[in-house]
């Protein structure tokens, strides 16, 4: 053969998981990671209680809600990814507003 192809079960493709099965859950997962490393490199801006909410806010929406959303229109949006999306939002959301996370968020 021309050229030696090694077979995978996930690839990273322009900053998009893309894995063997479509799973969107996947791909929702690996851009969730790489927006929660953006909002915790950024958490003392977040936590701080001298920042006006509505500050924290339109910053949350400008530079990690695009981290998480990219590449979200090829995903199929089933009850486990909207959960999961749901879940991390409030969990960000809790931490702006210097909440404790609920027992069963990690």
């Amino acid at each position: 053969t021309l050229y030696d192809v090694t077979a995978v079960d996930e690839l990273t493709v322009l900053g998009t998981l893309v894995t063997c099965d479509g799973s969107s859950l996947a791909a929702a997962q690996h851009r969730i990671k790489l927006a929660s490393n953006a909002f915790f490199r950024d958490a003392e801006y977040y936590r701080s209680k001298y920042v006006k909410w509505k500050d924290k806010m339109d910053r949350f929406v400008e530079r990690i809600v695009p981290r998480t959303a990219f590449g979200s229109g090829a995903w199929t949006l089933t009850k486990s990814v909207a959960a999961l999306l749901l879940s991390w939002e409030n969990r960000c959301i809790r931490a702006m507003m210097c909440l404790r996370p609920r027992p069963e968020e990690p």
